[in-house]
């Protein structure tokens, strides 16, 4: 069984919003999905929106779970905020997400997120973000 590995780019927000439920709508029917955010620099709440409604599609047709790679902090740390680990498996890298056993996946870039997606006013708040390294830490 071969595993399909999508690998994204870019800033996502509300903007591509068509673009994106498109874009993992095609993984629906793969047994095995790796998505890679490796290269994403940000994710809005329409795309956590949009992972959750593949990941109900893809249980329904008796999937298991997605792989996200996610290496980026701030990337992360969007996914801990919504604990969307409880729903995806995370990892770090590649490497760790291909299972050795089986033939090497059928990758496949998706479009490109817009470099400048993110509105100028939330920068501010998300580069705060960053250097926040846990919820307690706010109090």
């Amino acid at each position: 069984m071969r595993t399909a590995l999508v690998v994204f780019s870019g800033e996502y927000d509300v903007s591509c919003r068509k673009q994106w439920r498109e874009e993992l709508e095609r993984l629906s029917c793969e047994p095995n999905v790796i998505i890679d955010f490796s290269n994403v620099t940000y994710l809005d709440a329409t795309c956590m929106t949009e992972l959750l409604r593949l990941h109900e599609r893809r249980h329904a047709n008796g999937f298991g779970r997605e792989t996200v790679v996610l290496h980026r902090p701030l990337v992360r740390r969007v996914f801990e905020l919504l604990q969307m680990q409880d729903v995806l498996r995370v990892v770090e890298t590649v490497d760790e997400a291909v299972d050795k056993k089986e033939l090497a996946p059928i990758v496949r870039h998706a479009f490109e997120g817009a470099i400048d997606a993110v509105r100028p006013a939330h920068r501010t708040a998300l580069r705060r973000i960053q250097f926040v390294s846990a919820v307690g830490a706010l109090n």
